[in-house]
């Protein structure tokens, strides 16, 4: 979740999602994809990344809403995204997550068939802005706490193009009104600006399906379809310390635990209801305490191509698999600024995985599904100075929960 180079986690995740929703459109027929006036529940995901005219980092979004008519909706909006917090005598002193909880209105107005909808949207509720990473001891200089509760308002809009009835893909720009804040670091107090806009694409989920007959699911089961597949959990290390002498855990922490946060999107094709073939690329970081003082963010990013072989039941609701998989994964050692000398690693390794899952078909598009699959990886190095090059175990469970939406 950090920016060590130039294609950190929700970079690489952003561009594969892009490439991915691409793909789909160009899949998607023209028949049976629009709007409707029918009240409608909605789950939306986002993501997004740094770009020219914003300063955010690591940008993503989950909704929960309804649409009441074709041209008003309302959601509960889960955002995050993060700032530095520079000094001109330390340079980048911490880093500034900041999570906002925000209720917002949505107005819609369908346009080509009810098939490309243009809306904006309003909002405001609370956010957390919370100093991690640090450097140099950085705190707010007004508690002297790590945390900051404040309002926050955010104004924007997007567009979104309904790929079927009950799935929709949209671009979204929105400004988030957070204030200023003056942070302590190592005894030089700065104020930051925390307001920022954001550019993010995700999908839209809507419930129920409209225009789709009861059969019409187990048909589909036996159809060819591609699909996107988002996927958020955890992974554990296996082999515990990645490197020999060089104590390792989780960058981010989920719960206390040893899992890291994980985060997937893959992009598939469904040949009938026994088989199907999906790319996939995750992400998840750990951090690394160094012999001689200080520590170091491990960034990995596993791609798999994985064969899964269903087996189909009576409900054709309910959809269990196994899945192999062989890839690479990319690794980056960042933030290693503390260390006193550099630490470096290569960069790619071959891997396979297996495992399992099963996923639920809320509609004849939508599925949701828990997956555990483990990841073997070898042959990565590391070496701090001129020290001696070690060799590293980064095997892996990835537990996982997600979403497949087909075309």
């Amino acid at each position: 979740m950090r920016h060590g180079g130039a294609l950190d986690r929700s970079g690489r995740l952003a561009a594969a999602t892009v490439a991915a929703m691409t793909m789909l459109l160009a899949a998607v027929p023209a028949a049976r994809a629009q709007d409707s006036d029918q009240p409608r529940l909605y789950m939306g995901v986002r993501i997004g990344e740094s770009n020219p005219i914003t300063k955010a980092n690591d940008v993503a979004g989950v909704s929960i809403g309804a649409n009441f008519n074709r041209y008003l909706g309302f959601e509960f909006s889960f955002d995050a995204y993060e700032l530095y917090l520079e000094t001109s005598e330390y340079g980048r002193a911490a880093e500034l997550g900041i999570e906002g909880l925000l209720p917002q209105l949505r107005l819609r107005y369908p346009l080509l068939g009810d098939r490309l909808v243009p809306y904006a949207l309003l909002g405001g509720g609370l956010a957390i802005a919370q100093i991690n990473d640090e450097k140099v001891p950085t705190v707010w200089a007004s508690s002297g706490s790590l945390t900051s509760l404040r309002a926050m308002g955010a104004f924007g809009g997007g567009v979104e193009y309904y790929l079927s009835n009950d799935i929709a893909a949209g671009v979204e720009g929105k400004y988030y009104l957070t204030g200023e804040k003056t942070y302590d670091a190592n005894g030089t107090k700065k104020t930051i600006d925390l307001n920022a806009g954001v550019l993010t694409f995700g999908l839209r989920l809507f419930y129920p399906e409209i225009g789709v007959e009861e059969g019409r699911l187990a048909e589909l089961r036996d159809a060819y379809r591609p699909y996107l597949n988002a996927r958020f959990g955890g992974a554990v290390r296996m082999a515990g310390d990645v490197f020999d002498g060089i104590h390792t855990e989780p960058e981010q922490s989920m719960l206390g635990s040893n899992f890291a946060p994980y985060f997937a999107v893959g992009i598939g094709m469904t040949f009938g209801r026994w088989f199907d073939l999906e790319l996939s690329g995750q992400n998840y970081e750990l951090r690394f305490e160094l012999p001689g003082g200080g520590s170091a963010e491990y960034a990995v990013f596993p791609v798999l191509l994985q064969p899964k072989l269903h087996f189909p039941l009576d409900d054709p609701h309910v959809d269990p698999y196994v899945l192999v998989g062989v890839g690479f994964d990319s690794t980056e050692v960042n933030d290693a600024g503390s260390a006193g000398e550099p630490v470096t690693g290569n960069a790619l390794g071959v891997i396979g995985a297996f495992g399992g899952g099963i996923d639920y078909f809320v509609t004849s598009d939508i599925a949701f599904g828990l997956e555990a699959k483990y990841v073997v990886s070898r042959g990565h190095t590391l070496q701090i100075g001129d020290g001696p090059t070690l060799d590293g175990n980064l095997d892996s469970l990835f537990v996982s929960l997600g979403v497949r939406a087909y075309i």
